[in-house]
């Protein structure tokens, strides 16, 4: 008398629980699973990206050295452009002579290994960028005095195009 009755779940009730978790659980685990490969690709996408960057700077910065980067009229172009290839041909030891391989700048893109490589003067090339999707150059037909670098970084990763303009004076 006096006593309350206890008070606990039923087996039908803790049956139900389990199910619902394990319900969740499945639901919730190839997502889960999933995780550390989209972070890996995320930041792979960030590293190429800083990467490219650094190149498009450099090549900026080159560009203008060898005297693509202010239009005076001159009549010789510093600048050779082809689909895979873009080369630069300065006078950076200042003797006049344009000409002189020894001077020349030159990216490459190898479409074979999706990779960006650089060489100054008669050394040997240096890898910039290993592996890249796709990279071309081009001179735009509807902006003279401008270059064209169109990229994709990754497979899955949208195409984009940077325009490298001369000034006119």
């Amino acid at each position: 008398m006096g006593r309350t009755p206890l008070q606990a779940f039923t087996l039908l009730e803790l049956l139900i629980v389990l199910a619902v978790l394990g319900v969740l659980i499945g639901v919730l685990l190839p997502s889960a699973a999933q995780f550390p490969r989209m972070l890996a690709s995320l930041q792979e996408h960030t590293l190429r990206e800083g990467e490219f960057e650094r190149f498009l700077m450099m090549l900026k910065t080159e560009l203008v050295q060898s005297g693509y980067g202010l239009d005076s009229g001159a009549v010789a172009t510093p600048l050779a452009v082809s689909d895979s290839e873009i080369v630069l041909r300065a006078d950076f030891n200042r003797d006049g002579d344009i000409s002189d391989a020894r001077e020349h700048l030159r990216y490459r893109f190898i479409p074979d290994s999706n990779t960006l490589q650089r060489r100054s003067g008669a050394g040997s090339y240096q890898t910039l960028i290993t592996p890249l999707e796709s990279l071309r150059f081009s001179t735009s037909s509807t902006l003279p005095g401008c270059v064209t670098v169109t990229s994709q970084l990754l497979p899955d990763s949208p195409e984009r195009q940077t325009q490298l303009c001369r000034l006119r004076l």
